[in-house]
């Protein structure tokens, strides 16, 4: 049993290599559960993943203190079951900035090894930017639009447009302000190698999302071929004959089915395969590395965090007011939708003590009031009693 702590938080990395370096340990454990034991994390974040100091053997033989990545908190993993790869099952609970934008757009559908990758492609954006040297002169805005911005569509919280646009396009871009570069010891966008290790895996979710666009413009096709038909059908059963345009050949458009898009896909991207990923980022840790580009925590105060852990999915006779429970940890009731891009819940995604201490706060404000009532209410019976004596 473990009575204390005994790793440290994955903020406290020392160097961008080092935190590709417990990334990297991380997706390997990753690899483990989801191919051997059928096991999905469904909560990759960066307060699941932790530093955990082991002594190792060197080449040499001599004993050294290395830093190693531990993915902890397996309490929202899901066994990935048979049904589960047929559609059903399975869905996502897990925190708002680090999921994936199809997870967030399309809560409904099973998580895919590739949701959770990009995840940890989430984790590492987000620690560089937060604690590495780079060209950003607003991280908190920049911050905020790619990983706690979200939209309302259908009445449902969607995806932001940031994170979105930038799985779409291959680009990061800063608020307002265009791309941005990491830098090196030197101040040298090119003397650091996590933006080539950012730039591969971005434009290996890119061709991911640019299959989904294609296999939505299939569905509406196929849609569109279907009402076709739908409409001879009936003219046939009038008796009117075809006409010369060729709307009988309808059917015979959009002969690939989606599945095997889909399986086309898989057999080519990288985030598809954790050995594929982890090869890349072996190589990559070869590489000469910065020694000295963590520079603090650059952001000026505590992230906004509209939606930070989503339950398993919204009923959809769910109005807008009921749509409050998917938020964990606040207790007020959401906005319009029309104000919901104004809405702010200052809460840091790696502070798991946040929800504690307004309880705290609140129990400790109820005592009080409680306190002065009641002696609001001696005071006045006390009052009375000597009114009447007298």
């Amino acid at each position: 049993m473990v009575v204390e702590d005994v790793c440290l938080p994955l903020r406290d990395f020392k160097s961008g290599k080092q935190l590709i370096s417990i990334v990297r340990d991380c997706i390997k454990a990753h690899e483990g559960a989801a191919t051997r034991a059928q096991i999905m994390h469904c909560d990759i974040s960066i307060g699941n993943m932790l530093i955990c100091p082991r002594v190792e053997a060197d080449e040499e033989g001599v004993l050294r203190v290395k830093w190693r990545g531990v993915l902890s908190d397996w309490g929202l993993s899901r066994h990935v079951s048979a049904d589960v790869q047929r559609g059903a099952g399975l869905f996502w609970q897990g925190t708002w900035q680090f999921a994936s934008a199809n997870v967030l757009d399309n809560p409904d559908k099973p998580i895919a090894i590739a949701d959770e990758v990009e995840s940890f492609f989430h984790v590492i954006l987000y620690n560089a930017l937060r604690y590495l040297r780079h060209t950003i002169s607003s991280p908190e805005s920049t911050m905020t639009d790619y990983f706690d911005w979200y939209s309302w569509r259908a009445g449902h919280y969607r995806c932001g447009i940031g994170k979105r646009v930038a799985m779409r396009t291959g680009r990061l871009e800063e608020s307002g302000s265009g791309s941005y570069q990491f830098l090196g010891d030197d101040g040298a966008s090119g003397s650091q190698p996590l933006n080539w290790v950012l730039d591969v895996m971005l434009s290996h979710l890119r061709a991911r999302y640019q299959v989904f666009v294609r296999l939505q413009d299939r569905e509406n096709s196929m849609a569109r071929c279907y009402r076709r038909l739908k409409h001879i059908l009936a003219r046939r059963r009038a008796g009117e004959a075809p006409t010369e345009s060729g709307e009988d050949d309808g059917k015979d458009q959009d002969q690939d089915t989606l599945e095997d898009q889909e399986k086309s896909v898989e057999d080519t991207l990288l985030i598809d395969s954790h050995a594929e990923l982890l090869e890349f980022l072996d190589e990559a840790l070869e590489w000469d590395w910065p020694k000295k580009d963590v520079v603090g925590d650059q952001l000026k105060k505590e992230p906004s965090a509209p939606a930070l852990r989503l339950q398993s999915r919204l009923r959809a006779g769910d109005n807008k007011n009921t749509a409050s429970q998917i938020l964990s940890g606040c207790s007020r009731t959401l906005p319009e939708p029309d104000d919901l891009a104004c809405t702010q819940n200052k809460r840091d995604p790696d502070e798991p003590t946040a929800k504690r201490r307004r309880i705290a706060s609140a129990l400790r404000k109820k005592g009080r009031l409680t306190s002065i009532v009641r002696a609001s209410l001696t005071y006045n019976l006390r009052s009375k009693t000597l009114a009447r004596r007298k």
